[in-house]
C-alpha cells in the first residue's frame, strides 16, 4: 500500500467570498460549514484513517474535529497546514481589495507574486511539498486526512499532477472537499482527484498500489 494523503479543506465560513480571512485565528465555521463538515465525514466514514493533522486555524479544527469523530482520533495540529500568510491584506475585504491596484496585479502573476509581509504561492508550495514527502517517508503504508485551506491544497495538487504554479487560478477547491494525493514506493507520487465530496476514497480505481 501507498501513503495516501486526503487533503481536506475546512467548512464555509461567513467570511468566505467577502473577506480575506487569511492566519486570522478565531473565524468559527457557520451552520452551512458544519452540514459540509459533517457530510464530509460521512462520506469518509468507512475510509480507514491511521491519523488526522490540522492546521492550527479555528475553522480547521472545528472541520477536523467533525471529521476526526467516527474514526475516535483526536486531531493533531501542524503549523505546516497553515492557511498562506496573507499579510497587510490580511481581514480586508474582497470589495475592498479589487480596488487595490497592487491586488491586481498580484492576481496577474500569481505563482510568483508576494503580498505585502505575506508568503508567495510559490513558498506555500514549497512549505506543503516538502511536509508531505517527510510525512511519507515516516508513515510508510498509512492514510492520513489533513485538515488545511484552499491554497497549501491548490499547490499540492498542482506539484504532483506536473502542472506549473501559474495554473492556480484554473483550479478550484471548495470548502468541505477533499483531494488524494498517494506515494507510491515504487513509482512517483500521483494525485488521485481533487475537489471531490461525491466519492468515497476506498471507490477511486486507483486508490490500491
Amino acid at each position: 500500500m501507498p501513503t495516501t494523503f486526503l487533503l481536506i479543506r475546512h467548512g464555509a465560513t461567513d467570511h468566505l467570498q467577502r473577506i480575506l480571512s487569511g492566519r486570522a485565528p478565531h473565524i468559527a465555521l457557520n451552520e452551512k460549514g458544519w452540514r459540509q463538515a459533517e457530510t464530509l465525514a460521512h462520506l469518509l466514514a468507512a475510509t480507514p484513517l491511521d491519523e488526522i493533522r490540522t492546521s492550527p486555524i479555528l475553522r480547521a479544527r472545528e472541520t477536523a474535529a467533525i471529521v476526526a469523530k467516527p474514526h475516535n482520533l483526536a486531531p493533531l495540529e501542524d503549523p505546516a497546514l497553515l492557511e498562506t500568510n496573507w499579510g497587510d491584506w490580511t481581514l480586508h475585504t474582497f470589495a475592498a481589495l479589487n480596488q487595490d491596484p497592487a491586488w491586481l496585479r498580484f492576481n496577474q502573476h500569481r505563482d510568483i507574486a508576494t503580498p505585502p509581509g505575506g508568503e508567495s504561492f510559490s513558498q506555500v508550495a514549497s512549505r506543503v511539498t516538502q511536509y508531505l514527502e517527510s510525512l511519507s517517508r515516516q508513515y510508510p503504508h498509512h492514510t492520513l486526512a489533513l485538515i488545511t485551506h484552499a491554497d497549501p491544497i491548490k499547490a499540492a495538487v498542482l506539484h504532483y499532477s506536473r502542472q506549473p504554479l501559474s495554473a492556480i487560478q484554473n483550479l478550484t477547491i471548495d470548502p468541505a472537499t477533499y483531494s488524494a494525493i498517494v506515494f507510491p514506493h515504487t513509482s512517483p507520487p500521483r494525485v488521485l482527484c481533487s475537489n471531490n465530496r461525491q466519492t468515497e476514497p476506498r471507490m477511486l480505481p486507483t486508490y490500491v498500489e
